[in-house]
């Protein structure tokens, strides 16, 4: 409990009462044994009654369903069919159902079987039509579609997304007080690693209007002031992206010879920039792909 609520409820907390977040998902994990679609102390409990949250929540994706089990793919098994799940995601909270109605299909059944009360309904529509009336949208339920662009690509959204990105950055160690490059005292700069040229926008991010990998934003940086070398070093996987299920694994033989490669282009620099890490397809929602991962031991100079 002390971990949950100083480490990963902690921003959750911050959204809501400092940012004022007027939607919450919750995870498709459980806590302690209890899925959070059917948390009933986590949604009530914690996020209304302990925080003051007066917005609507929404499913993940089919996660209502999951609660018993989802043909074909996965389920919690807390549940003895999707009826049941439905009445489990009414009492723990949950406001809406997405992407399509799967459980609360039988929302009207449950009400007049008596499993569930019509008043638990009201309830759950209540802030949805709070937030619809404060938002205008029984006024005017349409976007303009150019003013949204505007917005969106605007300076001042740009200069708030420069400003977000670089305050999560982390710096673990500055040994030698190596940071920030000196370009004056440097000739040569080796970007490596399997990232370095490779977009990596993860999952549920649409195509932006500006792209920049590791290799182009520092090649632009330097500019003149020093030669930029590269190399790939080794793959992570074969191609591959977020909407791909199937995982190809690198070849451990080309891995070997691009290792032996970037070693090479290592020694001519005068400071090494590695970009590395996992990308889309090792590092997402627990699909049912396995992934073989293989180590190699490195002669480092």
């Amino acid at each position: 409990m002390r971990e949950l609520r100083e480490v990963f409820l902690r921003p959750f907390h911050a959204a809501v009462r400092d940012a004022g977040a007027i939607s919450v998902m919750p995870s498709y994990n459980e806590v302690d044994g209890v899925p959070s679609h059917a948390n009933r102390w986590l949604l009530r409990d914690v996020l209304r009654r302990e925080w003051g949250f007066d917005g609507f929540t929404i499913s993940d994706y089919y996660a209502i369903w999951e609660l018993g089990y989802r043909p074909d793919t996965h389920g919690h098994f807390v549940a003895h069919d999707i009826r049941e799940s439905c009445a489990l995601a009414v009492q723990a909270g949950v406001n809406v159902e997405a992407p399509e109605p799967n459980a609360y299909v039988h929302l009207t059944e449950l009400v007049r079987e008596g499993v569930l009360a019509e008043s638990a309904l009201d309830e759950l529509v209540t802030p949805i039509l709070r937030w619809k009336f404060r938002l205008g949208l029984f006024d005017d339920p349409y976007v303009d579609p150019d003013r949204a662009e505007r917005v969106v690509g605007s300076e001042r959204s740009s200069d708030l997304a420069l400003q977000a990105a670089r305050e999560t950055i982390t710096l673990l160690r500055n040994d030698g007080n190596l940071l920030p490059l000196d370009l004056a005292r440097l000739k040569t700069i080796a970007v490596i690693g399997p990232n370095a040229s490779r977009s990596l926008l993860g999952g549920y991010s649409g195509v932006p209007p500006h792209d920049v990998t590791v290799l182009d934003g520092i090649k632009a940086r330097v500019g003149d002031a020093a030669e930029i070398l590269y190399s790939e070093g080794c793959k992570i996987t074969i191609g591959g992206s977020w909407t791909e299920d199937t995982v190809t694994p690198s070849d451990p033989e080309q891995d070997r010879r691009q290792i032996a490669e970037a070693v090479k282009v290592a020694s001519r620099a005068d400071v090494i920039v590695l970009a590395i890490g996992g990308n889309e397809q090792t590092s997402r929602e627990a699909w049912s792909r396995w992934l073989r991962v293989e180590l190699y031991d490195v002669p480092v100079h």
